[in-house]
């Protein structure tokens, strides 16, 4: 999308093929950045064979220790998640799909951070708090789990699709980041509707921005 830098971030990637295929996909989109936390998988020959022709992406990539650490420089963090929140212990708040992503960002401007979890358990409780919004993609639910690099190229895909329409607005403003507390991004927490972010708060007692 116009107006908005996307960050990728992976974290503790295993298999080096996950981080060269998602490095591939992240070009088919025009989207260059890639931050990979506490990798398990180094970045060797099966990584850029993977990639393609996506090298430049692999020889920028940025290592971090942690999410935290990772997340820094970003104005909204949206990390990703199978759950749909059929219990409110399981995950931290109720995801949005990627077309709902793109339509709370429509008109704003500023750093996006993506966030991938691990190829076998994704990202955990404690690392989807550090995120403003959690986002799923709809599947079968008799398998809604997708491969890191096939849920990407869905998400990016609606992200590129959308920057052809739309142009430049205002700016994100970067907002506190807490340890142990989230806080949803003003404009993202209108988008998704008065009643939506009414009950998330009140499930989880999230302070909005």
């Amino acid at each position: 999308m116009q107006g908005i830098d996307v960050a990728v971030i992976l974290v503790e990637p295993e298999f080096e093929s996950t981080i060269g295929f998602l490095a591939r996909v992240m070009k088919n989109f025009e989207i260059t950045e890639l931050r990979l936390v506490n990798p398990l998988a180094r970045i060797g020959r099966e990584a850029h064979m993977r990639a393609s022709h996506a090298q430049e992406v692999l020889d920028n990539t940025k290592i971090f220790a942690d999410l935290e650490t990772a997340l820094d420089g970003v104005n909204l963090s949206v990390g990703t998640t199978a759950q749909r929140a059929s219990s409110v212990f399981r995950i931290v708040r109720k995801p949005v799909t990627p077309s709902e992503l793109v339509h709370i960002l429509g008109g704003v401007a500023g750093k996006l951070a993506i966030v991938f979890g691990r190829e076998g358990t994704g990202l955990t409780n404690e690392e989807l708090q550090l995120c403003e919004l959690t986002m799923t993609i709809h599947a079968s639910p008799q398998y809604p789990t997708l491969n890191v690099s096939h849920a990407a190229a869905i998400v990016f895909h609606e992200f590129y699709t959308e920057s052809l329409q739309v142009s430049h607005g205002s700016s994100w403003s970067p907002s506190p980041r807490g340890k142990s507390s989230c806080r949803l991004f003003p404009e993202a927490s209108e988008s998704i509707g008065r009643e939506r972010a009414a009950e998330n708060h009140q499930e989880r007692g999230f302070a909005n921005a």
